[in-house]
């Protein structure tokens, strides 16, 4: 599975099993594509909270 760096999303996809074969999109590729999904969600949550505590510090100070 090949993503684009700046978006995230699946640019090439591929699979060696039977439906991979035959260029279809398999549970295993569906599989990985919901685990990114879920990491990436995941992520912008904890950064989210992260910079609302950094602005919470910060109007502390003032």
């Amino acid at each position: 599975m090949i993503l684009d760096p700046l978006s995230l999303k699946v640019v090439k996809a591929n699979c060696s099993c039977e439906a991979g074969s035959f260029g279809k999109k398999c549970w295993h590729l569906k599989t990985l594509e919901q685990m990114i999904k879920k990491e990436l969600r995941e992520r912008i949550k904890k950064a989210r909270h992260e910079m609302m505590q950094i602005e919470e510090d910060i109007a502390s100070w003032g």
